[in-house]
């Protein structure tokens, strides 16, 4: 498990062998430690958020010439 989320490549050869819930669990894992655990957290914590205007862009007149 911990490999997998290092991404290091080390195994032991038993992922053949395992139930379908520890797979998804090593491919979840595989993922968050590719990707990173904070941009995983936040992905999941935003498609969660129900407020969906929180981003406010700000606005301004510029004079050009």
């Amino acid at each position: 498990s911990f490999s997998a989320f290092g991404t290091v490549g080390l195994g032991t050869g038993i992922t053949p062998y395992l139930e379908p819930l520890s797979r998804i669990v090593v491919i979840i894992s595989m993922f968050a430690g590719r990707v990173g655990l904070m941009t995983v957290m936040y992905a999941i914590a935003s498609r969660m958020s129900k407020h969906e205007d929180k981003i406010k862009y700000t606005e301004d007149n510029v004079m050009v010439g």
